[in-house]
């Protein structure tokens, strides 16, 4: 193991750098609380579209994206024949419009929550599948084995994801994607609290990416091989179970957006003191999981009654 790796994976067994993060969360609540409430409004509308999302669920989603999908395809029957110079009956050209449009709000639907369920599955097979390493056998089973090996089916690509995690290319990918602030949006405490979310974010990847790059092939073949499955698994349930995993997405969706929204909120009216938030992740996912189970209970009775008429 290099050394700069062993110093950091001493550092976190002795909380040094978990204590790192608490500290960078806590310089964000800071900022948070100084952003004028005019800016807060976006998150009072995630927190509201949340809450609709996790208790209406399947419903709530489907209306939206049919609605969108009508009033764009009336909008495209109206001005599609005008600028095209078609002398066409505007009532007819808007309703075949607002149908097409309806029709694909409807097919939008199921293709968005199959693409949340492939991210859902990608998501808990990884942590699965990370968890699963540490405590697997040493050995992988010969047929495994022998397409791990260089030159098997899979090896190459390994080798590559090997180079990808030890060159940077990945860091500098994350390091990349952060958001920037606009120089016209220079408000009192914006630039700053920027530069705070880069950190935090910073010493979160400083936190998971050297556990990456301590696994070995094979580990990462495990963790791998699990997120792709559990991406074409999710994908492939969401669009032929579309009920109950619709049902499920929208639950851990809406909660999902919920959580944060209400701790921002939170945070900024000072409902919250100083380090009355949690800042361990674990402790996160677990009210995240006990709130999606809420959600999904909910909506279970709340359908149960009704005669779904849903195709």
């Amino acid at each position: 193991m290099p050394q700069d790796l062993s110093n950091l994976t001493n550092s976190l067994d002795s909380g040094e750098l978990l204590g790192k993060v608490h500290a960078a969360s806590q310089s964000l609540v800071d900022v948070i609380r100084d952003i004028p409430w005019s800016t807060h409004s976006i998150v009072v509308g995630v927190l509201i579209g949340g809450l609709v999302l996790a208790l209406f669920g399947r419903w709530s989603l489907r209306l939206a994206l049919a609605l969108l999908g009508l009033l764009l395809g009336v909008q495209a029957g109206l001005a599609i024949p005008a600028a095209l110079g078609a002398d066409l009956s505007s009532p007819i050209t808007a309703g075949v419009g607002g149908f097409l449009g309806l029709l694909m709000g409807l097919i939008t639907y199921r293709f968005t929550i199959a693409v949340a369920a492939a991210a859902l599955g990608m998501a808990v097979a990884t942590t699965v599948a990370a968890a699963f390493v540490q405590y697997a056998p040493e050995e992988l089973p010969s047929s495994i084995a022998r397409q791990v090996a260089p030159g098997g089916p899979v090896g190459d690509s390994l080798d590559t994801l090997s180079q990808l995690s030890s060159d940077g290319a990945m860091q500098d990918l994350a390091r990349s994607a952060l958001p920037s602030v606009d120089e016209g949006l220079q408000q009192a405490g914006l630039q700053n609290g920027a530069q705070h979310v880069r950190d935090f974010f910073n010493r979160v990847r400083d936190v998971l990416g050297p556990r990456w790059s301590a696994l070995n092939l094979r580990e990462k073949l495990i963790v791998v091989m699990a997120s792709l499955m559990g991406l074409v698994g999710g994908f492939a349930g969401g669009l032929l179970l579309h009920k109950s995993v619709g049902l499920l997405v929208t639950a851990m969706s809406g909660t999902a957006m919920v959580l944060p929204a209400g701790a921002w909120l939170a945070t900024a009216s000072g409902a919250v003191g100083e380090g009355t938030l949690p800042s361990d992740p674990l402790v996160w996912a677990g009210i995240w999981l006990v709130l999606s189970a809420v959600a999904i209970a909910i909506q279970w009775r709340s359908k149960k009654p009704q005669a779904d008429t849903e195709e």
